[in-house]
């Protein structure tokens, strides 16, 4: 069907109009990302963000809300090109100012690791594959030999090195088995006191054959110590017991400790009200949540 003139001038003014907005959007989006910057490296000092933190961070999105539209950036925390575990920074900017700030960096991580002295800056000695079996070992998945553990695909960061990893072991998992290197700070307690160490880690995620849980296992790259272990399937029924005591952990968080402690006299709720992760916080990880009243009126 051969088209009219009209007809070809209107096209051309869509596609003309298409490609306009989308550079104005990311014009847009470009002074926001460079407004979060700038007011992160101002207040710096603060945030207990170093030179370091600040050069090495990448951005991992960037978007307006279709809703309020505020721009939230999220930052991702990197040290000698590997990430931090969690290590999640998001800055929400309305009409080119910054309105909120959560911060979950490693504050000044290059030089705690100087001051822990920490050997996890040597090379690992680990292989993800043993982690794998370590892993499963700790989750009583039984015993797996590394001959049944195929790899699926590889990654490496930008100074090509292996850090991510994706392999089949189907005695453990129907779903392929992630194992990524991150920094992970750990605190351990000891005589009553809390010792804090930041290590390198395999991440071990693997999600478990009857898809009831989805284990992150985090093991220690260079002594194959299992430092830290949790559930992101989490199951509670407040007031009975929880046998897994990271899932507990995880059901204790959703209560804030005001409404512990006064667990026992529990505070009247206001009609209408809501308990939520209110804007600008995106989701658990990036902030507490808030009681909300009459939020349609």
């Amino acid at each position: 069907m051969t088209m009219s003139s009209p007809q070809k001038n209107v096209i051309k003014l869509l596609i003309l109009l298409t490609f306009t907005l989308a550079g104005f959007s990311s014009f847009a989006q470009d002074a926001n990302f460079d407004a979060a910057k700038n007011h992160l490296k101002n207040r710096s000092e603060k945030l207990r963000l170093s030179e370091g933190d600040l050069a090495n961070m990448s951005l991992s999105s960037g978007y307006v809300s279709p809703t309020t539209g505020w721009y939230h950036a999220y930052f991702t925390q990197n040290h000698e090109s590997i990430e931090v575990y969690n290590g999640i920074l998001n800055v929400a900017l309305k009409d080119g100012h910054v309105i909120h700030i959560s911060n979950k960096f490693i504050p000044e991580i290059a030089e705690q690791l100087n001051s822990f002295n920490s050997s996890s800056r040597n090379l690992a000695t680990l292989t993800p594959q043993t982690a794998i079996t370590i892993a499963a070992k700790k989750l009583g998945l039984g015993e797996v030999s590394q001959k049944s553990i195929s790899p699926i695909s590889v990654k490496s960061n930008v100074k090509g090195e292996p850090t991510e990893f994706k392999f089949a072991e189907k005695s453990l998992s129907n779903e392929p088995i992630s194992v990524k290197k991150y920094w992970f700070k750990n605190a351990q307690q000891s005589n009553g006191k809390t010792i804090e160490s930041i290590a390198l880690v395999w991440n071990v995620l693997l999600e478990t054959k009857d898809q009831s849980h989805v284990w992150n296992v985090q093991v220690d790259v260079n002594s194959g110590e299992v430092l830290a272990v949790t559930d992101g399937v989490i199951s509670c029924n407040f007031g009975h017991s929880h046998p897994n005591k990271n899932i507990a952990a995880e059901c204790n968080n959703i209560v804030s400790s005001e409404e512990r402690t006064n667990s026992e006299s529990p505070k009247t709720v206001i009609a209408n009200s809501y308990r939520v992760f209110d804007y600008p916080v995106e989701s658990p990880i990036h902030g507490s949540h808030t009681l909300v009243s009459s939020p349609y009126t």
